[in-house]
C-alpha cells in the first residue's frame, strides 16, 4: 500500500497516510469537489482497515472546513470508529487559539462516534 502524501494547497488541505501510525490532515479544505479529493484519501483507508497498526494517532488540524469537506471528514472518522473496534484509535483535533468554531466542529464530529478525541488550542 503506497503512502499518501499530499501538500497542503490554498484550497486543500496537508495529508499524511504511511506506515508510520501518525496520519494527518490538516489547513484549509474548501476544494472545488471535495467528494473527489477525499476519494482515494478514504479508499487508502479502507486499504488501512484490512491491517492496521495495534494503535494509530490521526491528527486533525483545520484552518478553514466547508460543508462538503466536513461530510467527508465525517466518512473518514467513520471509518476510524470501525477500526478503533477491535484497534487502538487516537483522534487528536487541534485548532487555533482562540478558534471556537472549530473545536466546535470536533466535538460535534466527536458525538457521532465512539473514538475518544483529545482537543489542543495550538
Amino acid at each position: 500500500m503506497e503512502p499518501i502524501i499530499i501538500e497542503a494547497s490554498f484550497d486543500k488541505p496537508k495529508v499524511v497516510l504511511n506506515h508510520t501510525q501518525q496520519f494527518e490532515i490538516s489547513g484549509r479544505s474548501f476544494p472545488e469537489n471535495a467528494n473527489l479529493f477525499y476519494a482515494p484519501i478514504i479508499s487508502w483507508l479502507k486499504m488501512y482497515a484490512e491491517t492496521p497498526s495495534l494503535e494509530t494517532n490521526f491528527i486533525f488540524h483545520f484552518e478553514l472546513l466547508s460543508s462538503s469537506s466536513t461530510k467527508q471528514i465525517m466518512k473518514v472518522i467513520l471509518l476510524l470508529d470501525e477500526i478503533n473496534k477491535n484497534h487502538k484509535i487516537n483522534i487528536f483535533w487541534h485548532y487555533d487559539i482562540g478558534d471556537t468554531d472549530m473545536l466546535k466542529m470536533g466535538e460535534i464530529l466527536r458525538k457521532e462516534v465512539a473514538i475518544s478525541f483529545s482537543f489542543k488550542e495550538i
